[in-house]
């Protein structure tokens, strides 16, 4: 009898914890697996680019891959879904930081996105390439700020959500979770660019891998794969 009390302590316990921490949250949040966003000014100057951690209708969270200042207010551009939102910062961390909307969503002109992901994608300021590192490349790598990147096997069976961090014209270097369930040669579709591109791969170390291209870029879209998670588990 004693058990089940304590048993029922606790569970009351833990329905409070979660209460009081939707009561923090104006509306609950909802993980996003990567999803590309930039950071400018209110104004819409290029300020950085990251990824969503997660998000909700009030807020978000956000990885960054620099380390500068970020002024109050920013504008949080989504990049999947062609909108922006004007949000204020709240919290900074060592990697991440949160942000409260202050507005709703306004769509973004093509020709305006593609300017921000054209600065995005040039070589920043605190992340210099190393000479020695690119002689031993046929092709330059080009940063890409965590662009957000779906593998899926060669017959087209959805493998893994990944995250581009460097590519070239000849590959590229991809941050995955399971490594070990990713087969050598598989195909890659850039969600930002709406293309994918066949490759084999070449190394595998802690959470990263490195792709050799096999194929040039095709018009190509992750929502046209075979039943998702199929090729896993």
């Amino acid at each position: 009898m004693t058990a089940r009390i304590i048993l029922l302590i606790h569970n009351l316990s833990g329905l409070l914890a979660d209460i009081m921490m939707q009561d923090k949250r104006r509306s609950p949040r909802r993980k996003v697996r990567f999803r590309q966003a930039i950071l400018a000014t209110s104004s819409r100057d290029y300020l950085d680019g990251g990824a969503f951690v997660d998000i909700s209708k009030s807020g978000a969270r956000i990885r960054r891959q620099s380390s500068g200042e970020l002024p109050k207010l920013v504008t949080v551009i989504d990049v999947s879904a062609c909108c922006y939102r004007i949000a204020k910062v709240v919290w900074v961390g060592e990697n991440d930081f949160g942000v409260n909307f202050s507005s709703a969503e306004f769509e973004i002109s093509p020709a305006e996105m593609a300017a921000l992901l054209a600065l995005d994608r040039k070589p920043k300021a605190d992340h210099p390439r190393k000479p020695k590192a690119l002689e031993k490349r046929r092709w330059p790598r080009m940063r890409t700020r965590l662009r957000p990147v779906v593998l899926a096997t060669i017959d087209q069976r959805f493998l893994a959500d990944s995250q581009m961090v460097d590519v070239s014209a000849g590959g590229a270097r991809l941050r995955c979770g399971d490594l070990q369930a990713i087969p050598k040669s598989i195909i890659v579709y850039d969600v930002a660019e709406r293309c994918a591109r066949r490759g084999e791969i070449v190394w595998k170390g802690g959470s990263d891998l490195g792709i050799s291209f096999t194929s040039d870029a095709f018009k190509a879209s992750p929502a046209t794969l075979k039943r998702r998670h199929s090729a896993i588990g």
